[in-house]
């Protein structure tokens, strides 16, 4: 097991995300580069705003783009050991697993920690770009299994229970998600967790 912080991780779109993210820079650019009134410096600099507008874009249009969606717990997932004590060290498989679904896949992730907690251990181990999307019970004042949290979840994500699976190393938390129709997978290690989700048709 890796004790080490993860270093920021580059994030990774599907195919046809990536496309449409390039559609949507050119028609950016399009539109801007007649401000550049034809000198050329200003047209480049005008492309890259174009670029870094439709790279903002880009979580909204996988949101509606991708159907499939993969909903991973953190603690005892990604990471593991104590909270209050900085013991945290990083579960062997879980990164490389879920960076390789990415691909296919939105990938979030939905744990049940406060607003200080969830802030100070997000900054370490990047959550925001392990994941496509991120919530925390903090934000909703509800905690899993509480099934209306999983419901706030989908709503967000544009996501169907019967084509979203949900991870958790907590059985009662996955027993909560399928009673909503959602698929659940009770996670053991990345080795494990992969061969399931093939199963289910999840395959990275």
């Amino acid at each position: 097991m890796k004790n080490t912080t993860p270093k920021a991780q580059k994030r990774t779109w599907s195919p046809f995300v990536d496309w449409l993210h390039l559609v949507l820079t050119v028609i950016a650019s399009v539109l801007l580069l007649p401000l550049a009134f034809g000198d050329v410096l200003s047209g480049f600099l005008l492309a890259a705003v174009g670029y870094l507008v439709a790279s903002a874009a880009r979580p909204l249009v996988k949101k509606y783009a991708v159907h499939k969606t993969v909903v991973f717990d953190i603690h005892g997932v990604y990471i593991a050991g104590d909270f209050n004590i900085e013991a945290l060290y990083e579960i062997e498989g879980t990164r490389d697993l879920i960076q390789r679904l990415r691909k296919k896949y939105k990938v979030a992730a939905l744990t049940n920690m406060g607003p200080e907690l969830f802030n100070m251990w997000s900054r370490k181990w990047d959550f925001a770009h392990t994941y496509d999307y991120v919530y925390y019970s903090g934000q909703y004042r509800i905690k899993k299994p509480d099934p209306k949290l999983f419901e706030i979840v989908l709503k967000d994500l544009n996501a169907k229970p019967e084509d979203t699976v949900f991870l958790d190393d907590t059985a009662e938390n996955v027993e909560a998600a399928k009673k909503l129709g959602i698929q659940g997978i009770v996670f053991k290690n990345a080795k494990q967790a992969e061969e399931e989700l093939k199963k289910l048709g999840f395959g990275p």
